[in-house]
């Protein structure tokens, strides 16, 4: 057994990868699936469920469905496993369609209430493996390590793994999972960020200690408190990491992302499982 193909323990249940005939069956599924029809774009509705946060619960693994993610439906039987793939076929997969709960028409338009609590079946059911390059790395504002995971073709999407602590993915089964792939990344950008002292500015505002005035003189004091090393702060990191990436389907609302799948919104939300090659 190769390392890219191990069984793979999440959430307290081990998963092996599906056999290509099995899952060529469930993307063949997915691709066949009609997108909902095509509408003039309008405003989107704010929703405050979490403010600037999409579908949070269905991201972390709090949502209603999420008992269902890993059991995939293989000619009207249900086979546990993780389902192997490529960021070219992720980016192709249609947005489909729900009769009671009607998707927005468009990856740019917002998700209605039911969505915040629901998952879309069956990409954000399935737990997906691609390998792919890990092109940059940008830490976001709710904690987010956001990933662009770049296929052979050149085309990109996400993978994000959301910050491990109960305060961010509340009682998520993924937190283990969450935890270890977030390590991984940490070892990734470690050597591509120049941590350096800070020291407070005016107001608000940390400055790099190089740029401020250097006391001189005897018993001169410093202009302001050095806070040490920060590498807490918001950074956007280009590196070139391949790796097999594991994570469960999420479809996002685009609005500009860095490296979001411009066709659907696809991402791996959140990633699982990171092996580097």
């Amino acid at each position: 057994m190769t390392e890219s193909n191990r069984p793979i323990t999440i959430g307290g249940k081990t998963f092996d990868l599906l056999e290509p005939a099995d899952a060529g069956k469930i993307v063949k599924s997915i691709m066949a699936m009609a997108p909902a029809a095509a509408a003039p774009l309008g405003p989107v509705a704010e929703i405050a469920v979490k403010p600037g946060v999409e579908r949070w619960d269905v991201k972390t693994g709090n949502d209603a469905d999420v008992g269902d993610v890993g059991q995939n439906t293989v000619d009207g039987g249900t086979v546990p496993g993780i389902v192997p793939t490529t960021v070219e076929q992720m980016v192709n997969m249609p947005r489909p369609d729900d009769p009671n709960h009607p998707l927005p028409a468009s990856p740019t338009s917002g998700f209605d209430q039911w969505w915040y609590e629901h998952r879309i079946r069956p990409v954000e059911t399935t737990i997906w493996q691609l390998e792919a390059d890990i092109i940059a790395v940008k830490l976001e504002a709710d904690g987010d390590q956001h990933l662009v995971l770049q296929g052979g073709s050149g085309e990109t999407m996400i993978g994000e793994v959301p910050k491990p602590d109960p305060a961010f993915i509340k009682a998520s089964p993924w937190a283990a999972n969450i935890q270890a792939a977030r390590e991984v990344v940490n070892g990734i950008i470690g050597a591509n960020l120049s941590a350096q002292p800070f020291v407070q500015g005016p107001g608000k505002y940390l400055l790099p200690a190089s740029t401020m005035p250097q006391p001189s003189g005897p018993g001169a004091a410093a202009p302001s408190v050095n806070v040490g090393p920060d590498t807490t702060r918001p950074f956007k990191s280009k590196v070139r990491q391949r790796a097999t990436i594991t994570g469960v389907g999420f479809f996002d609302v685009v609005h500009g992302q860095m490296g979001v799948s411009q066709s659907n919104g696809i991402e791996l939300h959140p990633v699982l499982d990171i092996q580097l090659k």
